[in-house]
């Protein structure tokens, strides 16, 4: 479980400007939980800040944030390392930069059972060929699904992801919605922050809203 209770703001010259207030925020294993919020409303501010991805020099956070007991604020950078080897996966945004540019994308999949990653590319309608490609090959539909296929294959207990169906035709994402539901029938929890209203429809057993600056039920 992840227990979240924390401001975070931005410091300019020592002054702090409020980004975020969250209040009592629980992540549970099994279920899938939508944030919701328009653009600048916040959404990646606070997927970042539960994962510690948010910039130290330039955002302050107060509060606590515990996953899985452990609060992560006070951890140092080794033990945040580990957390996110083990326990956290991400998703982000811009799925073609998530790939490290010099490296074909088999890298990324060397390590995983190779039956299962072609079963995860057939569904996605993606040739095994695809793993030859360079990430500047691949177009954002395909870099996409191939962080969907990496993350949900790696070992991790709390899946956040950042708009993951932005570059997803309808065909992908019904193969998505499938896969989320495979996956918190394992026990693993996953969040979504997207302003896709149908994710919400389709997907989701908790859904929040960012607004001013505060997340609230939806």
């Amino acid at each position: 479980m992840i227990v979240a209770d924390f401001n975070i703001s931005l410091v300019n010259n020592g002054v702090k400007t409020l980004l975020l207030k969250i209040d009592n925020f629980v992540i549970e294993k099994g279920k899938i939980t939508v944030i919701l919020g328009k653009n600048g409303s916040g959404k990646t501010t606070f997927l970042k800040s539960v994962t510690r991805l948010h910039d130290d020099s330039k955002c302050s956070i107060e509060g606590t944030i515990t996953i899985n007991n452990v609060d992560i604020i006070s951890q140092n950078y080794q033990k945040i390392r580990e957390l996110r080897s083990n326990v956290i996966r991400y998703i982000f945004q811009d799925p073609i930069n998530s790939f490290d540019p010099v490296k074909k994308v088999r890298r990324y999949f060397a390590n995983l059972n190779k039956n299962e990653v072609n079963q995860f590319l057939e569904r996605f309608n993606l040739e095994q060929n695809v793993l030859e490609k360079y990430p500047h090959e691949l177009s954002g539909g395909m870099a996409q699904r191939l962080n969907i296929i990496h993350a949900f294959l790696l070992p991790g207990q709390y899946i956040f992801m950042d708009e993951p169906t932005s570059f997803l035709d309808s065909e992908s994402k019904n193969v998505f919605y499938s896969l989320c539901e495979e996956q918190t029938d394992m026990g693993k929890a996953l969040v979504i922050v997207t302003q896709d209203d149908d994710i919400k429809s389709r997907n989701a057993e908790c859904c929040f809203e960012i607004t001013d600056k505060k997340l609230q039920v939806k």
